[in-house]
């Protein structure tokens, strides 16, 4: 499961509308600036860049992000650098697909609380 709506509405509970929607724009900005710079930075850096996306992507759910986040980490860590390059890349396409499905979730999730 690409995102877990259940987890999602879990933060949305605890933190409330306004707060999650900051959060959640905070992750993308982050994020943001962090995909464009992780093939330049040294190992060490990508290692925590993963750690911290794994964490925090799964307060919004995207639960198989995490896992590959996981894998990297991991990988890095263990200096397996070999399969990398690929993982990256599918985490990146991933990464694009679980923000689309948690943007429309809020979106729902906005309209249910009109």
């Amino acid at each position: 499961m690409i995102f877990n709506p259940k987890q999602l509405q879990t933060y949305y509970n605890i933190f409330g509308k306004e707060k999650l929607l900051l959060l959640w724009a905070e992750y993308l900005e982050q994020s943001q600036i962090s995909w464009h710079e992780v093939e330049t930075l040294d190992w060490s850096v990508r290692r925590s860049k993963f750690h911290n996306w794994r964490s925090s992507s799964l307060v919004f759910g995207m639960e198989d992000f995490s896992v590959l986040c996981t894998k990297i980490e991991e990988n890095i860590l263990k200096k397996r650098f070999e399969q990398l390059s690929k993982q990256i890349k599918d985490s990146k396409t991933l990464y694009e697909q679980s923000i689309m499905q948690v943007k429309q979730h809020i979106c729902q999730l906005e309209k249910n609380n009109e």
